[in-house]
């Protein structure tokens, strides 16, 4: 789809192209019925000096000095009696009246015995048709590069406002601006900016009171959970039938399960509150070192296979970046072959740094792969039991450091990576 300012060139340039030519033939259609009403009675009159001489011989001649583009033509019953200047392709029209043949204009009348056919050749009326043509060319080209040039100029002065609003609209949904602050060309810009921005501050104020719903919940439900899971341990530690050792390990489990999701879920409103003020310059390879570690201790059968790792500066919250990494590396571990090793790539850029996990396993499903990084979305060929809040937060930690994630299938390998702005 063009952008609007090239639409509205294309529109008003073939506007003012077709009303340019349509007014220069309408032009040259008056020029030339004018020019033919005017050579009409040329002939009129000299048509009616010679049959009025016919008529009466002795009365004053008809003149013919300077009439070398008539010709005429006149029989008095049946009989020629009189011709002048005939062409070679001289017709006679089969009506009376004006008739253009050819490059001639003829005019045929009966006088009693008499008929008269008088022609006039209208070779200079076209070549001066075709100079006006010519001079219209000449004059059209130049003024509809003129009105193209400044067209341009007031179009992009009046679509200027909407582009820049587009471009910060981009902006405000990165968070890079919390506003969207133009100059104004008109007071359809400047209300238009105005109500976007009451849109931006009510849609802000929304979000922060979800935020703060979400994490008020989340924390309400910490304490009650870690009390009931405390409870249950002292509970398992005492001597307990199958049955109900069983029961109270099940409720044990699921409690764990929510305590998880509310850590997730308490991370997730974290990052969210987190501005670009609380960056700091972190060497990234100590981060993913750190990564690298809390995995160890949680899967040490596992082989993580790492190419060297130089030192890059970024800015970032390191603690953020840690648990993206390990978050990352833990789905690596926990959905793959566990006899093959799992792959960590670091690619640094000019102005980028990727960041890559990779592990041997079944792929993700086509239909799911632009779900995955969506909270509790877990792919329908996974079995092994998850919250489907690791990548989640993978994806809400890389938005808050303007990050790309992505998911790709190549060689056998499923391919996580996060690509980080320098």
């Amino acid at each position: 789809m063009p952008p609007l300012r090239h639409a509205i060139e294309r529109y008003y340039l073939s506007i003012f192209i077709i009303s340019l030519i349509v007014m220069s033939i309408l032009l040259v259609f008056i020029f030339h019925s004018l020019a033919i009403k005017r050579i009409d009675q040329e002939i009129l009159v000299f048509a009616n000096d010679l049959l009025r001489f016919l008529e009466k011989p002795e009365s004053q001649p008809v003149a013919i000095f300077g009439k070398k583009n008539y010709a005429f033509y006149v029989t008095e019953e049946g009989k020629i009696i009189a011709s002048y200047n005939l062409p070679d392709d001289f017709r006679i029209p089969k009506s009376s009246g004006f008739h253009t043949i050819g490059y001639y204009r003829y005019f045929r009348q009966n006088f009693g015995e008499y008929q008269a056919v008088v022609a006039r050749s209208l070779k200079d009326h076209f070549t001066l048709l075709v100079s006006l043509c010519s001079v219209l060319t000449v004059v059209l080209i130049p003024l509809i590069l003129i009105v193209l040039f400044f067209g341009r100029k007031l179009t992009r002065k009046l679509t200027q406002p909407i582009e820049m609003i587009g471009e910060q609209m981009q902006l405000v949904s990165k968070g890079v601006l919390e506003r969207i602050s133009i100059e104004p060309t008109s007071q359809e810009a400047e209300i238009l900016q105005k109500q976007l921005n009451d849109a931006i501050d009510r849609l802000n104020k929304v979000m922060e009171e979800l935020r703060d719903f979400a994490t008020t919940i989340s924390h309400q439900l910490r304490n009650p959970l870690a009390s009931a899971k405390t409870r249950l341990e002292v509970l398992l530690r005492e001597e307990l039938t199958g049955n109900v050792r069983f029961e109270i390990e099940r409720v044990k489990h699921n409690i764990d399960r929510m305590v998880e999701i509310t850590s997730q879920l308490l991370l997730i409103a974290r990052v969210q509150h987190t501005t670009p003020k609380n960056f700091q310059e972190e060497d990234l390879s100590s981060l993913i070192l750190e990564s690298l570690d809390q995995i160890a201790a949680k899967y040490s059968e596992r082989e993580i296979i790492f190419n060297e790792l130089k030192q890059i500066k970024i800015k970032c919250v390191g603690p953020l970046l840690i648990q993206a990494f390990a978050n990352l590396l833990d789905n690596a571990c926990k959905y793959s072959n566990s006899q093959k090793p799992i792959l960590l790539n670091v690619e640094e850029h000019k102005d980028s740094v990727i960041v890559e996990v990779c592990n041997h396993g079944e792929p993700v499903p086509e239909q799911d792969r632009d779900k995955i990084f969506l909270k509790f979305y877990r792919s329908s060929n996974v079995t092994t039991e998850g919250l489907g809040l690791g990548l989640a937060v993978v994806k809400a930690i890389a938005d808050l450091h303007k990050a790309q994630v992505y998911y790709k299938y190549e060689t056998g390998l499923n391919k996580f990576g996060i690509i980080l702005p320098k």
